[in-house]
């Protein structure tokens, strides 16, 4: 087989692993010499399944072979071209297949994995306070404070740059012993935004607050259980210790 005719497997190589979920995610954090071979890889197994469909065809159809060498009389050109549309399109019902009957290669646990294996535990902590519901308080290094539920994570296939959250309690940290003080509560203006005759044309999406994760100093899990029975048990002496599960 010609070497130029190749370069249609690769090709069809490299979009497979860009975009079927088991390897995009990997693919996407992968540079240099080591994509390359994992799209040679995917190309060579595109080959093999379009040598086969080629030959499956040019026994039961003859007609279509001869056809399409008279347009295209290159040698291994209809077996190249296969694999590079197997590669270009080839994904697509697998992925849609996995997500609709969430099967093992199904986004979702391919997220997991993907962010488990990275070993980046605050991608991990976001993706769980996401899919679980629970709250999660945030301090940035200009000692801003937020409390509330995370509504946009990191994506395993881009890097890092921000995360959204809906607040639900804001503050700041003090200078002198770093404790919190909570100066807004949302909670209240949250649940009566439907009924309030000046915030009804807002939604609680309008509240998200985008936070670069450059800016993020810590994060942790939030109760608000927890945060209340730090309050009642406090020493009168002792300044608040308004930290959650922090």
């Amino acid at each position: 087989m010609p070497f130029n005719v190749l370069l249609l497997p690769l090709l069809g190589g490299f979009w497979w692993v860009s975009h079927w979920h088991p390897t995009r995610f990997k693919a996407s954090r992968l540079s240099g010499h080591k994509l390359i071979f994992w799209s040679a890889t995917a190309g060579v197994v595109l080959l093999a399944v379009s040598s086969v469909a080629v030959e499956i065809l040019s026994r039961n159809w003859p007609i279509v072979e001869r056809e399409f060498k008279e347009l295209f009389p290159f040698s291994y050109f209809g077996t190249a071209s296969g694999a590079f549309l197997l590669g270009m399109f080839g994904w697509w019902p697998i992925n849609r297949l996995s997500d609709r009957y969430e099967w093992g290669w199904s986004k979702r646990n391919q997220e997991v994995k993907a962010v488990t294996d990275s070993g980046n535990h605050l991608e991990y902590l976001l993706m769980r306070a996401m899919s679980e519901q629970f709250q999660v308080q945030v301090t940035t290094f200009s000692r801003k404070v937020y409390v509330g539920y995370v509504t946009r994570t990191v994506d395993p296939a881009e890097d890092a740059r921000y995360m959204k959250i809906i607040p639900s309690m804001s503050g700041f940290r003090r200078m002198d012993d770093l404790g919190i003080e909570y100066r807004t509560d949302y909670t209240g203006v949250l649940r009566q935004l439907a009924d309030d005759e000046y915030l009804g044309h807002l939604g609680r999406n309008d509240f998200e607050v985008v936070i670069p994760i450059s800016e993020i100093r810590s994060v942790s899990r939030w109760d608000p259980i927890a945060w209340e029975r730090f309050e009642t048990e406090r020493p009168p002496d002792n300044p608040p210790a308004a930290e959650g599960m922090a």
